[in-house]
């Protein structure tokens, strides 16, 4: 094998035509018709080499793409398929000893994430030709994507939202969406005997916002479902035939996906309704042109005018579908890409990356159950070691938890030292070591290092910097301790990890989220902590996870009609229109206002859950001793229509004597 460090002189050309000296060559990333193409300059730091117009790839991960790369001529070696001693999804493989196997060099290597256990071949520094990443999924993997994207010479991303963060992190990237298989999703004649429907999963507790709205529309307009558990799911073949024999397709987004389905239902000829949504969406498509839109304040107009309008809905099907024949389809994305390659790709050296970049893929593949924990978690660690020893603090405090796993404490405390020398103000450096002490046992030790992390973490406002350090003299088991630090992380720039469900973890808080999470499960709860998580997750777009935080607010403020209003609107984003309704109705019954437009009977329960609420404050401030506090509590659940008036007459005559005895 050639020496892969050896710098090749040959200049990159363009097909059949010599490159003049100098020039520099841009190429669209997407084919002519597509609305807006996103270029990323490219900084020539090294070799460039361009395939030749049939290029030779070794394909890793997505199988999707491999028939319709063939098809363009190219030859694809597919090693999950061709080499499944070598390479399986979910167990990291050394792609230099699959390489040494291959008959003849590749002339490219293409790896692409799965659904599920991921594809991670490493010691892709030493491989001798362009190397290329298609981080498809990469709203829900961005946290360990970022990482394993430094591997390589250029990364294509379906999310138009995530090109910026990795061009920011210095990895060259540009959008490529997917696109529909046109061999399996197409127009097929069928009679269109479904009016609504939605294919995938419905889970009201992992996906309660999906749920909402299938409900809503099922009650509303007989939405029909196919394949709403696991075990009923629908193979691409059965989910075409139903797209294809259906006048609308109904889509939800995760995290503001632009998803295959977006692709496939239209692909079929049915008229997409889709969530309102950003990474690229509109650049591609014209809402009322190629497909609706909806968001919570249109969803059932929207649907609703689509159902009636039989010749508008034909239209913009048709539209819709024709766009996709002729310029979405998964032979037309590999195009794209095949037209990158053949342009010419900068090779990067990569070399001084790899100890990080590699162990932290590692590390986080394995916390979120992406890789074998038997393979990867030693991987990881051997080389976040060597990443450590180079001075990296980041490294150091991944292979504390590492360590952590493995109940070594006293090594992790050491590596967390090691951290802290080598960057001050890692914030987490300082956060974990204190959490293992006072596992341990020794609360002073983890105070005197909470302490020490927040005099070095840079850019906390005064306010946060001084609140944490008054909170953490208090107690750091107290609900507020915990809440303060997690508004220290918010400002650290840790708020939360997108996608980031710990399957394989040592419990120690990684993000704002965590610490506030932490708080409001604390004995007595935290309403700031509550209220803090709700804002978070509406801020980021997942209303619907906010909504249990909010009810916990009204829970420890039950009398607050503001609380109340927060509720709902966290609600009412969710698609969860009725119980939005009613928390409005339960905020105007507290505060002594009109219900409204609503029934006698929504009125009435409105009443009954203001009168307990106003009833269970009262109570509260009994229990504080403050007896005025509960006195206007009560006259407040009479003011408000009380069913149990009689009650609480007796309790206000009980209140009011006591306060006059108190006064007298």
């Amino acid at each position: 094998m050639r020496d892969p460090r050896a710098r090749c002189t040959a200049r990159a050309t363009v097909l059949g035509k010599p490159r003049r000296p100098g020039a520099r060559r841009r190429r669209q990333f997407l084919p002519p018709a597509a609305n807006v193409t996103a270029i990323i300059e490219r900084r020539r730091a090294g070799t460039e080499i361009a395939p030749r117009a049939r290029v030779r790839i070794l394909h890793v991960g997505n199988g999707h793409l491999v028939e319709p790369l063939r098809a363009l001529g190219h030859e694809v070696i597919a090693a999950f398929e061709e080499y499944p001693t070598f390479a399986v999804a979910g167990t990291p493989f050394d792609v230099r000893a699959l390489w040494e196997r291959l008959p003849s060099s590749p002339d490219l290597l293409l790896v692409a994430d799965t659904l599920g256990p991921q594809a991670l071949p490493f010691g892709l520094e030493d491989v001798p030709a362009p190397r290329l990443y298609y981080a498809i999924d990469v709203h829900v993997n961005f946290f360990w994507q970022r990482h394993y994207a430094r591997l390589f010479d250029l990364v294509l991303v379906a999310q138009k939202d995530y090109v910026p963060l990795f061009a920011a992190a210095g990895v060259p990237a540009r959008w490529l969406p997917w696109g529909a298989d046109e061999r399996v999703f197409h127009e097929r004649g069928l009679r269109r005997v479904h009016d609504l429907v939605f294919v995938g999963t419905v889970d009201p507790a992992t996906r309660p916002k999906r749920a909402a709205v299938v409900e809503c529309l099922r009650r509303r307009f007989g939405l029909a479902t196919f394949g709403e558990s696991v075990g009923t799911r629908l193979s691409w073949e059965e989910m075409a035939a139903v797209f294809a024999s259906s006048k609308i397709v109904l889509n939800e987004a995760i995290l503001g996906d632009l998803n295959f389905r977006v692709f496939e239902a239209m692909a079929c000829g049915a008229l997409l309704v889709t969530e309102r949504i950003d990474n690229g969406l509109l650049d591609l498509f014209t809402p009322g042109e190629h497909l609706a839109v909806y968001g919570p304040d249109d969803l059932v107009p929207q649907v609703a005018h689509y159902v009636r309008a039989d010749a508008e809905r034909a239209r913009v099907a048709a539209n819709g579908a024709q766009a996709v024949r002729e310029h979405h389809t998964l032979r037309a994305r590999m195009a794209a890409l095949s037209a990158v390659v053949e342009a010419g790709i900068v090779r990067r050296d990569v070399a001084a990356d790899v100890s990080l970049a590699w162990g932290m893929t590692a590390h986080l593949a394995a916390v979120r159950g992406l890789a074998s924990a038997a393979v990867t978690v030693p991987a990881a660690a051997s080389s976040l070691r060597a990443a450590a020893d180079a001075g990296e603090a980041e490294a150091a405090v991944a292979l504390a938890e590492i360590l952590l796993w493995a109940e070594q404490h006293s090594a992790a405390l050491a590596v967390l030292a090691e951290a802290r020398e080598q960057e001050p103000t890692l914030v987490r450096a300082w956060f974990v070591a204190a959490e293992i002490e006072r596992r341990l046992g020794r609360g002073g030790v983890a105070a005197d290092l909470l302490r020490a992390g927040l005099g070095a973490a840079p850019d906390l406002t005064a306010g946060t910097r001084e609140r944490a350090l008054a909170a953490v003299d208090r107690g750091i088991e107290t609900p507020e301790c915990l809440h303060a630090l997690g508004l220290v992380m918010q400002e650290a720039g840790l708020p939360f990890v997108p996608g980031l469900v710990c399957q394989l973890d040592a419990g120690v808080p990684r993000t704002a989220l965590d610490y506030f999470a932490a708080a409001v499960a604390a004995d007595g709860g935290s309403r700031p902590a509550a209220e803090s998580v709700a804002r978070l997750f509406e801020l980021v777009g997942l209303p619907d996870l906010a909504v249990p935080f909010y009810e916990t607010v009204s829970r420890l403020a039950p009398d607050e009609a503001a609380a109340r209003g927060d509720l709902r609107r966290a609600l009412w984003k969710s698609y969860r229109y009725e119980d939005a309704a009613h928390q409005a109705r339960v905020a105007r019954a507290l505060a002594a206002q009109d219900g409204g437009d609503a029934s006698p009977e929504e009125r009435a329960r409105a009443a009954r859950e203001a009168e307990a609420a106003l009833g269970d404050a009262a109570l509260a401030r009994l229990e504080a001793g403050d007896l005025r506090g509960a006195r206007l509590r009560l006259e407040r659940a009479r003011a408000a229509g009380a069913s149990n008036a009689e009650r609480i007459d007796e309790l206000l005559a009980l209140v009011r004597e006591a306060e006059e005895r108190a006064g007298g």
